[in-house]
């Protein structure tokens, strides 16, 4: 799945690195096209979609993603905690950011 993500990115933006927020996007319409096709008609509800899409449990973006995603689990929760890089001033290297001190989504 990363070699086509990778294949579509240079054929619709071959100036651009793949970077997240495409790969946000890419996975994004990857798990639409899911719903489309888990509401089982010919011309698909909203309702249909919707309840559908949340009864899936294994969607895992085609294999991006570590592991499958229970939708109806994930429905409305903060997303997990991440941790941030930075380059080195030299370029070098990565940095943790904070001294690895997680940026956690909150429940709004």
């Amino acid at each position: 799945e990363h070699a086509r993500f990778k294949d579509w990115l240079g054929k619709v933006a071959p100036d651009e690195a793949p970077g997240q927020l495409a790969m946000a996007g890419w996975l994004s319409a990857g798990l639409f096209i899911k719903g489309l096709h888990s509401a089982g008609v010919e011309c698909p509800t909203r309702d249909a979609f919707i309840a559908n899409l949340r009864a899936t449990d294994d969607w895992d973006g085609n294999g991006l993603l570590p592991k499958p995603v229970d939708q109806e689990k994930a429905f409305g929760k903060p997303q997990p905690c991440q941790y941030f890089l930075r380059v080195s001033d030299d370029g070098s290297r990565f940095e943790p950011l904070d001294g690895w001190t997680p940026f956690c989504g909150t429940k709004p």
